[in-house]
């Protein structure tokens, strides 16, 4: 009589057991899938978000308003505010902070004429046109407000399907504010005399901005999320000797984007 083979046996007992559990693991498996919590392996050490909006100008300083300027020709402080577009890499501090820097750029070109004035007998029009830039380059603190995912076991990570933040930070911003075209010179004592000349005013400069911004983060996969946001900058800078006795160019602005977050 033959000896029972007990290796055989257990080798077939666990590859049952093996399949059993897979079977009943599968369903799951795919349903996490199909209600978008899958996960990734790891912890997340960063990500790197690209969006792109629209930035609000205040144009609040006396540049925006001076007759000669701005007020005497056909442009609006909106005509100032312009599509803009961000782009941040995030470095994780711990579960809830992101270190972030970013850049952005926001910037407009508008042709113009004078309103109530007009060239030559045909009244040809007196045209200009002005080009208003901003980049900043920033660094932030980003805070989630509720966890934005969660480890299970040693090795897998499942994002939250919805994680809002706040957050703020520093930096400097460049910007060009420019005038080239025709321009009339209003020195002159008589209205009718009034002598055209062609110039261009240019100032553009480096200057110290701090800002403040609200968002949300929501997942379509693991590594991939939806975000929007809401940041409002403040900046202020000196303008160049074209624009002499002019106070500082208003800088500010509130900028609304969406774009999509990749996680690494």
């Amino acid at each position: 009589m033959s000896r029972p083979r007990i290796g055989s046996r257990s080798s077939h007992v666990g590859a049952a057991t093996l399949s059993l559990a897979l079977f009943v693991a599968a369903p799951a498996a795919a349903r996490a899938q199909g209600a978008g919590n899958g996960f990734l392996l790891g912890t997340p050490v960063g990500s790197l978000t690209i969006r792109g909006g629209y930035d609000h100008a205040n144009a609040g300083s006396d540049i925006f308003n001076d007759p000669q300027t701005i007020g005497q020709l056909t442009l609006k402080k909106s005509d100032f505010s312009s599509p803009s577009a961000m782009a941040d890499i995030g470095v994780r501090i711990s579960d809830r902070f992101d270190f972030i820097l970013g850049t952005a750029y926001a910037g407009m070109r508008k042709q113009s004429e004078y309103r109530d004035f007009a060239e030559g007998a045909d009244n040809k029009p007196i045209v200009q046109s002005t080009t208003f830039q901003r980049v900043p380059i920033t660094g932030s603190l980003r805070m989630y407000l509720t966890p934005r995912g969660r480890s299970v076991g040693r090795f897998a990570w499942i994002p939250s399907k919805v994680a809002p933040y706040v957050g703020g930070g520093g930096g400097f911003m460049w910007y060009r504010f420019r005038q080239s075209g025709d321009f009339v010179d209003f020195t002159s004592p008589d209205r009718n005399s009034m002598r055209i000349f062609t110039t261009t005013y240019e100032s553009s400069n480096w200057t110290a901005e701090g800002h403040a911004f609200a968002g949300l983060d929501y997942t379509i996969t693991p590594r991939l999320a939806l975000t929007g946001e809401t940041r409002y900058t403040f900046g202020r800078a000196p303008l160049s000797s074209s624009f002499a006795g002019f106070h500082r160019i208003d800088l500010s602005g509130i900028a609304t984007t969406a774009g999509l977050a990749v996680r690494f």
